[in-house]
């Protein structure tokens, strides 16, 4: 074989091998730093983190580098060279971006590394010295230094026919050859970036022992691992090119048909895809590195970025003003459920300091604060705040959760918007979960000091005030005159004397005004409460009677209901609307009510009502004294579903109710003993402020759908056991649906626990009742064998995963 098509082959293999590992490198690089880029910008784990803020800046330089490698790639296809020694414009130009990009890569890289040493450093100080306002002025100092050096250096860079595009400057070749290839763009940000990768793996060794929130502590570790092993790659796939650019630069490998050239050219090829793959390599790095990061990266392009591009979220725009006599606030909110997020925008009538808290039982301590205040200039501030008891609430030394996005004063009001997570995964705030949530606000009369604003909160003295209220899924009440015209109806008591036991309920059968010669819908309806009986009425329940009820119209039963049980057992299970607000127990009379609005056009769908459970009786429920926590289930089996339309029926509204030992009632759909989601999940419940909840979007059922409903109750306050009942004192466990179009066959499905069970357990074969049952619930001393044995025996399924803080 000549030596001529050796050449040959060489070369063509070369071009071919540079064409092919240049695109493919090319597209890696792409898609690895756009992903790096998104995931950092997108997940507030990373917000405001020094050395996750070095990372998105080497990712934005290393994706454009990329445009400067592919340019090679496609003129090496063109003409068999990098196209340099073509044009004057192109040699300088290339040469200029290429330095200032791969310095600016390299340092951030070794700016990570010095980051994470100094902020995982057993010593306080050392490791606060380390902030984002010192990173971003290290980026800005760095990049302009390199973007200086690589001009001057590219302006040295001239073509020499036989050669190509070269520094042809003496004095700057030597620069070149012994400082700036062999250390300043060479082995310095190795041995910078090594050290301080080791030193910071030392440190995060023993991090388990510092008294460190936990999210901070996984951070910390999860930024070593991906900074240490990015560190490594760094190292291996530098240092060949380093190599050879000292070697090329003092040896120029002068075109030629000989052996020698083409060998050079290989290697040149080899060294050159090993220094661009540095620069396309840092995401698949991570992912290797970090369990965690996986799971964020999944995070951001499923839950995130493909869910918004694919499905049709709703956005739920809320307005509550407070409930005081002084109406100095009003709040608006978005609930962004895609995002899990949420904005609020808060109106305060002063043009001091403003706050808003999320607090986990009603008080300061534990509270998630946001201050806001905006200076005379214009510019707004927010701080993130933790209150540890009733004091000034300290600064959020975890995360920035709250983030500000404009302000204004005028007229002599503050108006500030701003968001937050619904989970921020921090210890040092509130989650904001499904069901009733309470916030806390306040607001001062003078702005804080920005300079000593964490000591400068002068005390809110009686501006404050609290409101429980369901944040995720809230429906606006609509206003009075939205009904204006439209005919009514009402079922109101008749000065009816309350009496005054502990609880009452009362029934009273109404009969619908016939009146109206076609059907005609009920549109809305308004709950008319006595003026004099706000704090003691306490919930209304409206149910349609079955068609098999008859009674005398003259003569409808209105008494007790325990008394007049038997007359009106036919009009107790399917619910036609509820109410339920806070109670008292008085003696008055009460004309309390409800009123009905009738459209005028006939609407498409006649609602209906599913309620799931279990039976309020002591058979169902029984729960021991002095537990923190105690779980009932219960279960509607797929039959009940059987006769849904193929089409399915849509739920819209959910209404969970307990009495005062509920802590939280959620309700999950069951399909091919599979739980699909959630229903509901009314995480947080508080007996004395129930609502109807607006689900984020309706909620498809089919047939075959099963139902498991779970209530979980706390009696740390109570000496003897609960029973289901419908006292106050007894409890319920039912989840109330409104859904459409309504099914005439289906209203109730609760769970009813057998008494020859009961019987067995209690070792007895006498008749039992609700009163024997209950006195030996009284009775009975609980052990952990006999709180399993009350439980129903339920069908089983594959549950949800747990969602978690694994951001």
């Amino acid at each position: 074989m000549s030596s001529s098509s050796v050449f040959t082959k060489i070369l063509n293999f070369v071009i071919s091998y540079s064409g092919y590992s240049g695109y493919v490198i090319f597209i890696l690089g792409v898609i690895g730093n756009a992903i790096n880029i998104l995931v950092f910008t997108q997940l507030k784990v990373f917000r405001n983190n020094r050395c996750v803020y070095y990372l998105t800046v080497e990712s934005i330089s290393s994706f454009l580098y990329q445009f400067i490698s592919i340019s090679i790639t496609i003129s090496t296809f063109i003409y068999e060279d990098d196209a340099t020694g073509h044009s004057l414009i192109w040699c300088r130009f290339r040469y200029m971006s290429a330095q200032a990009l791969v310095l600016t890569t390299l340092y951030t890289i070794c700016f990570a590394a010095m980051d994470q040493f100094f902020s995982t450093n057993y010593r306080f100080y050392v490791s606060q010295m380390c902030t984002i306002k010192v990173a971003q002025y290290v980026i800005y100092i760095s990049v302009s230094i390199w973007i200086i050096h690589s001009i001057i250096f590219g302006l040295f860079f001239n073509i020499e026919p036989s050669i190509g595009c070269v520094i042809t400057n003496p004095i700057f070749l030597q620069y070149a050859t012994f400082f700036f290839y062999p250390v300043l763009g060479g082995f310095l940000p190795i041995v910078i970036a090594a050290i301080f990768s080791l030193l910071a793996y030392c440190n995060v060794r023993r991090i388990v022992r510092r008294q460190l929130p936990v999210i901070r502590r996984r951070l910390d570790r999860q930024m070593t691992a991906m900074v240490l092993m990015r560190a490594l790659f760094f190292i291996c796939l530098q240092c060949p090119n380093n190599i050879y650019r000292i070697y090329i630069t003092n040896f120029p490998n002068i075109k030629s048909e000989n052996i020698e050239y083409v060998i050079v050219r290989l290697i040149q090829a080899i060294v050159f895809s090993l220094a661009i793959l540095n620069y396309s390599i840092s995401f698949y790095v991570f992912i290797i590195s970090s369990s965690r990061f996986r799971r964020q990266v999944k995070y951001v392009l499923v839950k995130k970025c493909w869910k918004r591009c694919m499905q049709w979220h709703y956005l739920t725009n809320n307005q509550v003003a407070p409930q005081n006599v002084e109406s100095f606030t009003d709040l608006w909110w978005t609930v962004d459920d895609a995002e899990k997020e949420i904005t609020f925008e808060y109106h305060v009538k002063s043009t001091g300091w403003i706050a808003l808290g999320i607090s986990p039982a009603g008080g300061m301590k534990g509270a998630d604060i946001a201050v806001e205040w905006v200076e005379t200039s214009g510019k707004v501030y927010l701080q993130d705040r933790h209150a540890v008891g009733n004091t000034r609430p300290i600064l959020d030394n975890t995360t920035q959760d709250w983030f500000v996005l404009q302000g204004r004063e005028k007229d002599g009001l503050t108006a500030i918007r701003f968001k937050r997570l619904l989970d921020t995964c921090d210890s040092m705030d509130v989650p904001i979960k499904s069901g009733t949530n309470i916030l806390i606000y306040a607001y001062g009369l003078v702005d804080l000091d920005s300079n000593q604003s964490e000591i400068d909160i002068i005390y809110h003295d009686t501006r404050r005030n609290t409101r429980i209220i369901p944040l995720r899924s809230y429906a606006d009440p609509p206003s009075d005159e939205k009904f204006n015209g439209l005919d009514t109806f009402e079922f109101r008591l008749n000065n009816y004397l309350v009496p005054s036991t502990g609880t009452t309920y009362h029934c009273k059968i109404y009969k619908v005004p016939n009146k109206y010669p076609v059907k005609r819908h009920a549109i809305a309806h308004k709950i008319l409460v006595d003026s004099q009986n706000t704090d003691l009425i306490h919930h209304l329940d409206l149910y349609e009677c079955d068609p098999m009820a008859t009674f005398n119209d003259e003569k409808l039963p209105d008494d007790l209901c325990d008394d007049i049980y038997d007359e009106v057992k036919l009009c107790s299970s399917n619910f036609a609307t509820v109410w339920a607000v806070g109670g008292d127990i008085v003696t008055r009379r009460d004309n309390s009510g409800i009123r009905f609005y009738l459209g005028n056009k006939h609407r498409k769908h006649d609602l209906g009502f599913l309620t799931l459970g279990i039976r309020a009786d002591p058979f169902g429920l029984a729960i021991p004294l002095r537990v923190d926590r105690f779980t009932i289930d219960s279960y509607c089996p797929s039959e009940a579903s059987r006769n849904f339309p193929k089409s399915g029926i849509n739920v819209i509204f959910a209404l969970p109710h307990t009495h005062l030992q509920g802590a939280s009632i959620w309700t999950k759909l069951i399909g091919n003993n599979t739980a699909i989601q959630y229903l509901f999940n009314a995480e947080t419940y508080d007996f004395n402020y129930q609502f109807q909840n607006r689900l984020p979007k309706p909620i498809k059922l089919y047939p075959g759908d099963s139902f498991a409903t779970r209530c979980i109750y706390n009696t740390m306050n109570k000496n003897v056991s609960t029973v289901g009942g419908e006292r106050t004192r007894d409890e319920m466990c039912l989840h109330m649906f409104t859904y459409y179009p309504r099914m005439n066959d289906l209203y109730t499905c609760v769970t009813i626990n057998d008494k020859s069970a009961w019987q067995d357990i209690m070792n007895t074969s006498s008749s039992i009742d609700n009163k024997i049952i209950k006195e030996w619930f009284l009775a009975k001393t609980w052990t952990s064998e006999s709180k399993i044995q009350c439980l129903p025996v339920l069908p089983t399924y594959e549950d949800l995963k747990p969602e978690g803080c694994n951001l």
